[in-house]
């Protein structure tokens, strides 16, 4: 029974992985992040924050006719890896995005 426990809460994962889509990616400058019906009234928020921990920027995420599109402008950030964050009240799912120059 644990297996198939830990089977369903892979499924799910995969599940919210595929829900959710942050292109460019590498970028140079912009971050287009689309949520789709099933996860976008799951999020709040979505925040970039660097290697170390730090917040570099942070958006609310408002659906319309069920998904969600926020852009986030990265001219201003330093290259390198950043982690996206799709955090909710029982949710949390990280990307890496790869910022270029």
């Amino acid at each position: 029974a644990t297996s198939d426990a830990f089977t369903l809460t892979a499924n799910e994962d995969e599940k919210l992985q595929a829900a959710w889509q942050a292109y460019p990616n590498p970028t140079l400058d912009r971050l287009t992040v689309k949520l789709d019906a099933a996860l976008s009234s799951r999020v709040q928020s979505l925040t970039l924050y660097d290697l170390q921990g730090r917040r570099v920027d942070s958006r609310p995420v408002r659906p319309v006719r069920g998904s969600a599109t926020v852009e986030f402008d990265l001219r201003q950030t330093a290259s390198g890896l950043l982690l996206l964050r799709a955090e909710g009240e029982t949710l949390n799912l990280t990307k890496k995005i790869q910022k270029i120059q």
